[in-house]
């Protein structure tokens, strides 16, 4: 008979063999173990080999406990189980040195399938159903094959375009039958067979659908678009749009469609009552694998195994949840980087090329640098140094799992998989809009992709580091939260709100009420008319237009108005990108340190932005043209991340052109302004970023020698904000001041940032009354003014005098006047010269003068962010007037012109070349000076840019 435990004396633990009763343990199943027998499975992958069940199932069998270790924090007890290896180490030793001297000593050539050795059989599935769902190992030969012939027309939709699969995809084509589209650019000819895009990019392709009944493309084929945990918001919007576009379509006038990487698991019924088969990948591996379970691991690094002892990790901001998180995660870094060691040791003359899949790379990174390992082997966060030829040992650390086509291209003979995922999970509704970031269990589909980085270029091992067994699928609560893009996305396609509730988000990705927040969001930043008539707006339609999140894409906005559109498109990409959020390829943690923090010492604007300080690397990757091995070796910024930069800088001037007159300005030009205007560039980025404000608090005194810490302005959140300890910055944290992160990461106890821009607590008030999207205000008593600012449905209550509002209204209003200059430009034909549209504006509108005006602007926003007086308050009366940042008419248009994006789809659309710039298509109402212009001072200053 089983009897209670006697109650535990004060600084002891009560302990017991019978399954613990206590009410102090949350009743949620931890997302570390695996779920009670009775949960519905998720089915892996379709790969029944021996191979995979073994690497599934490895440490199923529960070795005998030796010790329990037991972590307390805030009344809640949770313990970390320790069980001895069962394995033998000389077995194990032996497998791994037979496995070693297996391995060729040449470097690996990967090898891909031509057009001609494509098997018949997918196609024929591609042709006789409306969906077919392959696999990510053939979306290569099924593209070249689709190209290859002059009857098709293929669209290959990708999260980010794959240059390597185009670059591939050109050798395996003729010449001529392959471009590139970009919103409002196109690389290639319009009449190609195989077209590459994005996801954003094929909502307006649907929405062109609608008005021509006729889908131009014959198949649409979506690679890396579907992934556990990890699938972009706009793809659900698309292929939700595309199944109900295919509905009511004719069979014959209907692309087929092809999703690789999925499989009728992710869409059970979802297309329904359209055909949809799923076709077996023809992958076949050229190499053996050989793989170490967790209890062999652990035996050849003589390290006990470590598992959560109990199924209940509570959730919340509780320091004995991420205790227990973090114990595990430092546990499987330590054992991997012994595994490390060992491996090292026993390659001897050959080159390791190892891939290790960590929840947290720096975790990893850490571990390395603390045992000197780092300097025996090349650390990467670049899955693509090991597509080449390597001359050291080489590891590349991966956060997550990636598309299986990415990781088949890589020519790896080490695989450690340490069995965890980061997880963004819905958080509290008082922080709704910051996704809490989990450390859970990998599940069993996604350890399986895991595996298929090895033996498809040769031999090789892949070691399991975590005992027990994979998760079972994702949880109901893993859901996707920042969807404010792929709703404002959908709404740009026409899609009605009420479908983008009930069908535009899969079950599993978002809810009604994550759909009802981000259109508040977007109301906050003045995208949509309201959340009831979620209608775009001009910004809306801007913002929508732009590659970049709405926060960033607001300060590109603010650029667009100010006349320097270059250098604050700069910012809007240094604060999307991260520049310094890892280390460069081949360098270690000290040396990445050091060289990033003595370019940051050397920058002026640093000290008060981590953001500006990327700006500048940015215009040197992007507008200067420096090698970027060059800058990388000069900054510290990571040239991965830099090669993204450049081409969301690219992408973002190319989509800015039609709203403005941009022309080459030159590196030099755009560091002086960055350094000139850094007071207002800081206040613009505060009011776009507002969401993610901290003030800081008095533990971060320094003579306390106590660590940064703040709390959010903006959420309601009782959580500590501390700054990112691995990533390099100079910005310093003072008690009273406002810090706005550009990249928050909410995680059980605390809130971590990075990107940060300080400035003063007054100058953020300001910078909110002179740049928010929405205000509301009215006279509240004599004298008094009062303002109200929705931040993350937060409101932000301050009070003025008279005379301040009418400073602030005035300031507001004539930005919305040059606001109105950007959407004249929109409106009129793309084909307008810089020399039409300035007489044209001043034959209509002779009182404007838009140089004065942004100039009269740059200097009234350092100088009233500096004199408003404004006093914070917690009075909430109702407030009956509204100052929205829309764009004043400057002057009237009878028709608007389509965009740069919509002329560049429907040419290709169309198969024939878009026709070139001309100034045939004069304004209405132009000057007849303007309409004989002969072109040759194109090449002149206008509204401050030079035209093209």
């Amino acid at each position: 008979m089983s009897t209670a435990p006697r109650a535990a004396r004060k600084g002891r633990v009560a302990t017991s063999a019978a399954p613990s009763t206590s009410t102090n343990v949350a009743s949620e199943v931890s997302p570390l173990v695996l779920p009670s027998p009775m949960a519905e499975r998720t089915e892996g992958s379709a790969d029944s080999s021996n191979l995979l069940a073994a690497f599934l199932q490895a440490g199923d069998a529960e070795p005998a406990p030796v010790a329990v270790g037991v972590v307390r924090g805030r009344g809640v007890t949770n313990a970390l189980k320790e069980c001895t290896s069962t394995a033998e180490r000389s077995d194990v030793d032996s497998r791994i040195r037979s496995t070693v001297d297996a391995l060729s000593s040449a470097a690996p050539q990967g090898t891909f399938p031509s057009p001609k050795e494509v098997d018949s059989a997918p196609l024929k599935h591609i042709q006789h159903n409306d969906i077919t769902l392959a696999s990510d190992a053939d979306r290569l030969a099924l593209l070249a094959k689709l190209g290859s012939s002059s009857k098709n027309r293929v669209l290959a939709v990708y999260p980010v375009v794959d240059t390597q699969d185009v670059d591939r995809c050109r050798e395996l084509l003729p010449s001529g039958v392959l471009s590139q589209w970009r919103g409002a650019t196109l690389d290639g000819g319009n009449d190609a067979r195989l077209v590459f895009t994005t996801i954003a990019d094929v909502l307006m392709l649907l929405k062109t659908v609608k008005v021509t009944a006729k889908f131009v493309f014959t198949h649409i084929v979506f690679v890396g678009c579907v992934h556990a945990g990890r699938t972009p918001p706009e793809f659900d919007v698309v292929i939700a749009m595309l199944r109900d576009e295919i509905r009511n379509t004719k069979r014959e006038d209907c692309a087929r469609v092809v999703i690789c990487g999925a499989s009728c698991d992710d869409f059970t019924g979802y297309f329904d009552p359209l055909r949809c088969a799923e076709v077996v990948s023809q992958g076949n591996r050229d190499g053996d694998v050989t793989v170490f379970t967790a209890d062999e691991a652990a035996a050849i690094c003589d390290v006990s195994l470590k598992t959560p002892a109990t199924s209940a990790i509570p959730r919340g901001p509780t320091t004995a949840a991420e205790a227990i998180h973090h114990k595990l995660v430092e546990h499987a870094s330590d054992t991997t980087r012994l595994l490390v060691e060992l491996l090292v040791d026993t390659f001897d003359n050959k080159v390791m090329r190892a891939v290790i899949f960590a929840p947290d790379s720096h975790e990893i990174e850490a571990a390395f640098a603390r045992h000197g390992l780092s300097e025996k082997v090349d650390l990467s966060r670049d899955l693509s140094v090991l597509r080449g030829t390597v001359s050291r040992h080489t590891i590349v650390v991966l956060p997550c799992s990636l598309g299986d086509h990415t990781m088949r291209s890589v020519h790896a003979n080490v695989m450690i998989d340490l069995g965890l995922e980061k997880r963004l999970v819905a958080a509290p509704p008082a922080e709704a809009t910051m996704p809490l970031r989990l450390t859970v269990r990998a599940t069993a589909r996604e350890t399986a992709a895991r595996l298929h980085v090895l033996g498809w270029h040769g031999a090789g091992m892949a070691f399991h580091v975590l005992a027990g067994p994979p998760a079972s699928g994702l949880r109901e609560e893993d859901t996707l939260n920042g969807i404010s893009r792929a709703v404002l996305a959908g709404l740009r396609a026409e899609a009605s709100p009420a479908a983008i509730r009930e069908g535009h988000f899969r079950a599993a990705q978002a809810h009604t009420n994550s759909v009802d927040s981000s259109l508040s969001l977007l109301s906050e930043q003045c995208a949509v008319v309201s959340p009831q008539n979620p209608v775009p707006t001009f910004l809306g339609d801007l913002l929508g237009r732009l590659p970049l999140p709405v926060d960033a894409g607001m300060i590109a906005v603010h650029g667009l108005t100010l006349g320097l559109v270059d250098t604050f498109a700069a910012v809007a990409v240094a604060l999307t990108t991260d520049l310094f959020s890892h280390a460069p390829s081949n360098t270690t943690a000290s040396e990445w340190t050091s060289r990033a923090q003595a370019y940051l010492a050397s920058t002026r604007s640093a000290a008060f932005s981590d953001v500006l300080a990327g700006a500048h690397v940015v215009i040197d990757a992007a507008i200067d043209g420096q090698s970027l091995d060059d800058v990388s070796a000069r900054s510290g910024a990571s040239s991965v991340l830099l090669q993204r930069a450049i081409g969301l800088y690219k992408h973002t001037i190319a989509e800015l052109r039609d709203y403005a007159f941009v022309g080459s300005v030159n590196a030099a030009t755009a560091h002086r302004q960055l350094d000139e205007y850094l007071p207002q560039i800081t206040y613009v980025i505060a009011a776009c970023v507002a969401r993610n404000a901290v003030v800081v608090r008095a533990e971060a005194d320094s003579v306390k020698q106590a660590a940064e810490r703040g709390r959010m302005v903006m959420q309601r959140t009782a959580k500590d904000v501390t700054r990112n300890a691995h990533t390099p910055s100079r910005v310093e944290w003072k008690i009273g001041e406002i810090v706005v992160a550009g990249n928050v990461v909410n995680t059980h106890a605390r809130i971590i940032v990075s990107q940060c821009t300080t400035l003063s607590h007054s100058g953020f008030h300001s910078a909110l009354l002179l740049l928010h999207p929405v205000i509301n205000f009215d006279v509240v008593s004599d004298g008094v003014v009062q303002f109200c600012a929705n931040v993350n449905r937060s409101p932000k209550r301050l009070q003025t005098d008279v005379d301040t509002t009418a400073k602030i209204l005035d300031f507001r209003e004539k930005w919305c006047q040059l606001l109105g200059v950007a959407q004249l430009k929109r409106s009129l034909p793309r084909s307008t010269t810089p020399q039409q549209f300035s007489a044209y504006l001043t034959a209509n509108n002779r009182k404007l003068d838009v140089d004065s005006l942004r100039t009269e602007l740059l200097s009234a926003l350092q100088r009233l962010t500096q004199e408003l007086d404004t006093k914070e308050t917690q009075a909430a009366p109702t407030l009956g007037r509204s100052h929205l940042m829309a764009p004043t008419e400057a002057c009237a248009v009878s028709e608007v012109a389509p965009g740069s994006d919509e002329e560049t789809l429907r040419a290709l659309l169309a198969g024939q070349p878009r026709k070139g710039r001309t100034s045939a298509n004069t304004p209405p109402a132009a000057p007849a000076a303007a309409a004989a212009d002969d072109g040759e001072d194109d090449d002149v200053e206008v509204e401050g840019a030079v035209a093209e």
